[in-house]
């Protein structure tokens, strides 16, 4: 429990955690100008997805697990 989130080990978590922080302050900022928040919102969508990509491709496919070759059964 003594490991904080942001030094955690995990790229994944850490990209997740500085994204959701930039969004968040992107959202005040925008509140406090003024900005009108649906083109905000359409920026900010677009922006994370990469991340999002990146998150689930990494999910599905691990950085660190060689590609499984499967044997083709014998007729």
């Amino acid at each position: 429990m003594g490991n904080s989130l942001i030094k955690n080990k995990s790229t994944r978590l850490r990209f997740s955690l500085y994204a959701i922080i930039a969004n968040f302050v992107l959202g005040i900022i925008g509140c406090v100008f003024g900005f009108d928040l649906v083109a905000l919102g359409t920026f900010l969508s677009m922006a994370n997805a990469p991340l999002y990509i990146y998150i689930l491709g990494r999910s599905y496919r691990g950085a660190s697990k060689p590609e499984e070759k499967i044997d083709e059964p014998s007729i």
